[in-house]
């Protein structure tokens, strides 16, 4: 934790918060100036300066980290340092709204979404191959001309979309901001990101800690260049996660509850955090139960339009739970050794370690709202780490969590999940495997054994903890 800060500022204090907030806004110009060699179709992909750039976003977490260490330290921040920090991550922030993509397309679909629902149309049913072969109706017909060259560069355009309602909301808007641009989807992007900062101060000062960890989520260049160069939609999930938090540690639960079936319709895998968010002491059981029935009412009322309109092989959701697998550490382990049962048995086998860490995590209720924290920090973190697709914009999924938490573990993943850029000119060259088993564990290797060091000292540093009768006893 963030200790509370009494000593007086030193010069060094105030030259370094200004040496380390510059070299993070100078590395994300030099990445807008870079950004136009990732033109879509411009550049074969080993002419593009992708080597580059992983080195610049590993430099930029390198100095974000620095900057963590410095607020740690027991000295008071500079007079304006607010002021600073604010100015930081806007300048960082205003380098990516005008930059070209790099590597990711995603933002495709989005836009193609985006125009299907603002016209009126359901996103879930007609997958934008059906659409360009003329195999839907004439009002999406239209849509595609209109679209221009977005329907021609969806990626897997065979499957149905894969974003529930919540996140196909934020696409519409962004399609009424400007329509088939992208720089609708960053505006949208850009005042969620705003709301998801603002309650993260919120939820810090409802927990009794000082606010600056909040640069944790502000400074974050893996946030910036994931959020708003490639526009990747994890934007529209986090502001309904940190709202289902603050509204959870102040024992608001039905309110918690109806947030996080929000966040559900944006990404299916919040209903995981129903159990850490319900799992308080001194709650009122009866409430728990009538905001448990809120969530699943609201969840199903957002989830049931994906989940009804098509489940075959088509169908974006089933081929992402059952066949994709990218840049996977933990996962790739569990494959290999239980694969040749069935194709489903690791995905399976993640699902029940899983829920059995879920049901060990909430055996007994939360003591106070910093737990409750904690609990969905490691339910995510676990989920991540787990999980078959590991991209890094996957992982913005624990940032705000950190603030309230900081693990070594998983911050340090801001340097090196940059090296999964590398995948790109790796694939070309006919070095998938290198990347897979090597690559793959330059990344994870060092968050996995940091992690491994800190469960150590929680487990040196306390009895094992047992759960019976609702009781949890640990002693320090």
């Amino acid at each position: 934790m963030f200790r509370v800060i009494h000593h007086d500022t030193s010069p060094l204090s105030r030259s370094g918060w200004v040496g380390l907030g510059l070299i993070l806004v100078a590395i994300h110009v030099i990445i807008l100036a870079l950004s136009p060699r990732f033109a879509y179709g411009v550049l074969p992909v080993l002419e593009r300066p992708t080597g580059t750039i992983a080195a610049l976003m590993i430099l930029a977490g390198t100095a974000y980290l620095a900057a963590l260490w410095w607020l740690k330290l027991p000295v008071r921040p500079p007079r304006g340092w607010w002021v600073w920090v604010i100015f930081v991550g806007l300048a960082m922030r205003a380098a990516m709204v005008p930059s070209t993509p790099i590597l990711e397309t995603d933002y495709f679909r989005y836009l193609w979404d985006g125009g299907v629902v603002a016209h009126g149309h359901n996103p879930f049913t007609h997958p934008p191959d059906a659409v360009r072969q003329g195999n839907a109706p004439a009002e999406l017909l239209q849509l595609a001309g209109a679209s221009g060259l977005v329907i021609e560069r969806v990626n897997q355009p065979h499957l149905t979309t894969i974003y529930p309602p919540t996140a196909q909301a934020a696409f519409a808007v962004a399609h009424f901001i400007m329509p088939w641009r992208i720089e609708g989807l960053r505006i949208t992007f850009l005042l969620l990101d705003a709301a998801t900062f603002l309650l993260l101060i919120g939820l810090l000062k409802q927990l009794a800690l000082p606010a600056s960890p909040a640069l944790i989520y502000w400074w974050n260049p893996l946030l910036i260049k994931e959020g708003f160069n490639t526009a990747h939609m994890e934007m529209t999930l986090l502001p309904l996660l940190v709202a289902a938090l603050w509204l959870a540690v102040r024992y608001r639960v039905v309110a918690g509850a109806a947030a996080l079936a929000l966040a559900t319709g944006a990404k299916l895998w919040p209903m995981l955090l129903l159990p850490a968010l319900l799992r308080v002491r001194g709650g009122d059981w009866k409430r728990a139960t009538i905001a448990g029935l809120i969530f699943a009412a609201l969840a199903s009322l957002l989830v049931g339009p994906m989940l009804l309109a098509r489940l075959d092989a088509g169908a974006g959701v089933v081929a992402y739970a059952t066949t994709w697998q990218v840049n996977a550490s933990l996962y790739q382990l569990i494959n290999a050794l239980l694969a040749w049962l069935h194709p489903l048995a690791p995905r399976l086998a993640v699902a029940a370690l899983l829920l059995a860490w879920i049901a060990w995590l909430c055996c007994t209720p939360a003591a106070d709202g910093r737990a409750i924290c904690e609990r969905v920090l490691w339910i995510t973190a676990a989920l991540f780490l787990l999980s078959p697709a590991q991209y890094p914009w996957y992982w913005l999924w624990l940032l705000p969590m950190l603030a309230v938490r900081p693990s070594p573990g998983l911050l340090i993943l801001t340097a090196t999940l940059p090296l999964y850029y590398l995948r790109f000119p790796l694939r070309e060259l006919g070095l998938s495997d290198a990347f897979n088993h090597g690559v793959v564990w330059l990344q994870f290797g060092p968050a996995l054994a940091l992690l491994a060091v800190e469960a150590w000292r929680h487990v040196r540093d306390s009895s094992p903890i047992t759960c019976k009768a609702g009781v949890t006893t640990t002693t320090h």
